[in-house]
């Protein structure tokens, strides 16, 4: 996927990658991501600049509930973690959209 407009907390400009098991539940409009689905978002700023890296990955049922069962990680431009696991704050925002598996980017169903 191209650049794209962002919103905050992530940033001006966005781009999301997926890994081909999210790419397939994707096509499929599967209404839900499989286990060891991953999004990989590239934050930047108006400029251009790469501001953060967010990522997502699926785990297994009762990981983690109240945020989709969803790993999410942070990493600084440099490469260094800023928050992971089981971020409240990231399940909270994404939790408006919890009929797209907590997705804002790519529609699942």
């Amino acid at each position: 996927m191209g650049f794209y407009k962002g919103t905050e907390p992530h940033g001006a400009l966005l781009r999301t990658f997926v890994n081909d098991i999210a790419y397939d539940a994707i096509r499929a409009k599967a209404g839900k991501y499989p286990v060891n689905a991953v999004l990989v978002k590239d934050n930047h700023m108006p400029d251009g600049k790469l501001d953060a890296i967010t990522a997502m990955v699926k785990m297994p049922e009762g990981y983690y509930p109240e945020g989709g069962d969803w790993f999410w990680v942070k990493y600084f431009p440099d490469g260094r973690v800023d928050v992971a696991g089981k971020v409240a704050m990231c399940a909270a925002c994404h939790a408006q959209v919890k009929a797209q598996d907590f997705v804002f980017s790519t529609p699942i169903r």
